[in-house]
Formats: structure tokens, C-alpha cells, sequence
């Protein structure tokens, strides 16, 4: 079975990406038989569209670009079947350095975080074009990395499984923010979900799509902090694991984390060390306590997004300083790599992985 994947990609040189070298949105199509890829089109007119959201039902992409000096840009594709690509509406974004967006086509809401501006963005969306801001929260607090945490950085936006409230990864203050929502889909006024350990800049989280627990990835430490969502939408830490076998050394900078579809695995990113780690879901007493249990290269340099194929079957892994996308078995059952790699595909400074359901 063949499946759509767009590429997001830095266009211009930043200070995190001296070599960008990215052409614009690139659309591949996969082989879930051979882990092979190919470029079907590449859609130059847009600039540094770092994060991409895929709304399946509508059939739009959902951009955001990433200007560590301005707003940025939030704008919408329609894809047609000759992969040509028809620009819709764009708005300003969300803050300085905007770096996450999800679309919630029940509530017809858009969110989007800014890690420069620290702060979160929901848009009204009509007719799948976004149509105005309909509210905005800033975030505040700091953390002991001077460096990184002087002050918030949103990082990511997510809804709860049970789509009551959004969740924020606050890198700069090491917090979990969460925002109930209203009836209309606003957010309200944010509550801290969780504070992890003072460092560890939580980047990104990923839920257990079957029981009240979260993951949380941080990045300024290499941690995985494995946690219970409690009644009132709060967040109590069960368990907490490096993502690298060996803590000496580069920084790891931990960047992308996805559950396999078998329910028994995770996989995460960890971008300076150039490797994937892949931790077993244990459990004591009912609860999960993920272990590490391999760490491989991803046969590039600073993997950025992974995702796996619809089958778990695969997992592709965008290497953003070595211009390549390279692809790994795994196993469907265990959730483990086996060790097939496929061929790959060398393409520019490529930081973002989004499955176009539904098209092609």
C-alpha cells in the first residue's frame, strides 16, 4: 500500500539551522511494502514551513512559518490530485519563533504555540480557511538554564484524549500548562497540569490513546517523564528514564516522541547525539514505567521528526543536517526495530513529518 507524507523544511539560514538548505513543503509518496519513498512534488512558495498539520476530513494543510523576529504566518493548502498545490488564506501567526499547530475540526479551532513569544494562539477556522485570532495566553516563568529557560517557550500544543482541555509543553518555565475549553472551543485561562524537574524543558508530550497517562519528553535533559492525568485534569509523575544509555558526553537535546500502533513501544529523538532511543512500556501495579531498551543511529545527523507508517511497519526519521530521511523496520507485533533499513531519500534540512490521509 502506497501512503502521502508532506515534508516541512527550513528554507533560510537561523541561527539553529546554518545550513538550511530546504526547498519549501515537499510531498513523498511510501511504499508500507518496502519502506521506499519517492518526491511526487515540492511546493517552493512558501518559507520555512517548520511544522505542518494535515486535516483529512477538509483536505487542507495547515502551515506554520517560523520567524525567530516576527509573528510568522499561519496559512492553508488545498492539494489536488495532480499534487499542484492552491493557496488559501493566511494570517499572521502566533508569536515570535512559531513552532506548533494542530487543527480540531470539530470545534472548528486552530491552535498554535510560539517558543520565542511564549505563548499560545487559537484561530477560528471557516470553511477550512482561518478566519481571525479568537484568543490568546501568555505564559510566564523561568527556569535554571539561563541559556534556555530566561523565560516561557511554548513549544506544543495537544487536546486531551477526551477533548476537554489543551495541553502546552513549556520548555522555558518546565511546565504543563492546560487550558479547559469552552463551548465554543476557546481556551480559558491557562492552570499549570504539571511542573517537571527544574532543567528539563519539556518539548513535546504524546498521550496513551486508551488510559489517563502521558508522556513527556524533555529537551534541555534527556528525560522521559512518564505521568497519571488525574480527574481534574492535573498531572502526577509515575516514572522518569533517560532517553540515552550513556549520559556523558554531547548533549542529547531530545526532539520527537510517538507511540508505536501496537501500544508497546515509544521512540524518541535524540538530535545531538544522532541516535533514536526506543523504550519498552513496562508496568508495575497497573502503571507504565517505560525502560530503555535500544538506542540506535538514524544514519544522518540530528534526526528531528519521526513518525511511524499507519502499519508499524516503519519508522522514517528526518534528519535535519544531513538533508535525509531514512527509514527503519519495525516489528508489528513487539513494537521493536528489526534490522532492515530501507533506501532513504536525501532532501533538504527536512524537520517535520505529516501524513496526508485520504489524498492520493
Amino acid at each position: 500500500m502506497k501512503h502521502l507524507y508532506a515534508i516541512g523544511t527550513y528554507t533560510t539560514i537561523q541561527p539553529q539551522v546554518p545550513n538550511a538548505c530546504g526547498k519549501g513543503i515537499s510531498v513523498l509518496e511510501f511504499n508500507s511494502t518496502t519502506g521506499g519513498l519517492t518526491v511526487k512534488t515540492v511546493f517552493k512558495e512558501v518559507a520555512d514551513p517548520t511544522y505542518l498539520n494535515w486535516d483529512a476530513v477538509g483536505r487542507k494543510l495547515y502551515t506554520i512559518t517560523e520567524d525567530p523576529h516576527s509573528n510568522g504566518r499561519i496559512s492553508s493548502f488545498s492539494i489536488d490530485s495532480e499534487m499542484n498545490f492552491i493557496a488559501g488564506k493566511t494570517l499572521e501567526g502566533p508569536g515570535k519563533a512559531g513552532c506548533h499547530l494542530e487543527y480540531y475540526a470539530d470545534i472548528n479551532r486552530l491552535y498554535a504555540a510560539a517558543y520565542g513569544s511564549g505563548s499560545l494562539t487559537g484561530y477560528l477556522i471557516s470553511g477550512g480557511e482561518p478566519e481571525k485570532n479568537v484568543c490568546r495566553s501568555a505564559y510566564s516563568g523561568c527556569g535554571p538554564n539561563t541559556a534556555r529557560q530566561e523565560a516561557s517557550h511554548a513549544h506544543q500544543v495537544l487536546r486531551s484524549v477526551d477533548k476537554n482541555r489543551l495541553y502546552v509543553c513549556d520548555l522555558g518555565s518546565d511546565t504543563i500548562w492546560m487550558h479547559d475549553l469552552d463551548a465554543e472551543g476557546n481556551a480559558g485561562e491557562p492552570v499549570a497540569a504539571l511542573k517537571v524537574p527544574a532543567g528539563y524543558g519539556p518539548r513535546h508530550l504524546a498521550f496513551d490513546p486508551s488510559s489517563p497517562f502521558v508522556y513527556i519528553l524533555g529537551e534541555l535533559e534527556p528525560r522521559l517523564v512518564t505521568a497519571r492525568i488525574t480527574g481534574d485534569g492535573s498531572m502526577k509523575i509515575l516514572a522518569d528514564s533517560a532517553t540515552v544509555k550513556e549520559l556523558e558526553g554531547n548533549p542529547a537535546n531530545p526532539a520527537a516522541i510517538k507511540i508505536h500502533l501496537s501500544g508497546k513501544t515509544i521512540a524518541v529523538s535524540n538530535r545531538f547525539r544522532d541516535t533514536i532511543g526506543i523504550f519498552s512500556i513496562e508496568y508495575n501495579d497497573g502503571e507504565p514505567a517505560p525502560v530503555l531498551k535500544d538506542e540506535f543511529t538514524c544514519r544522518g545527523k540530528t534526526p528531528r521528526d519521526i513518525e511511524f507508517s499507519p502499519d508499524g511497519r516503519w519508522l522514517m526519521i528526518a534528519n535535519q543536517d544531513s538533508d535525509n530521511i531514512e527509514v527503519r523496520r519495525f516489528n508489528t507485533e513487539t513494537g521493536m526495530p528489526e534490522n532492515e533499513w530501507a533506501p532513504g531519500l536525501k532532501l533538504g534540512t527536512p524537520v517535520c513529518i505529516t501524513r496526508l490521509e485520504g489524498l492520493g
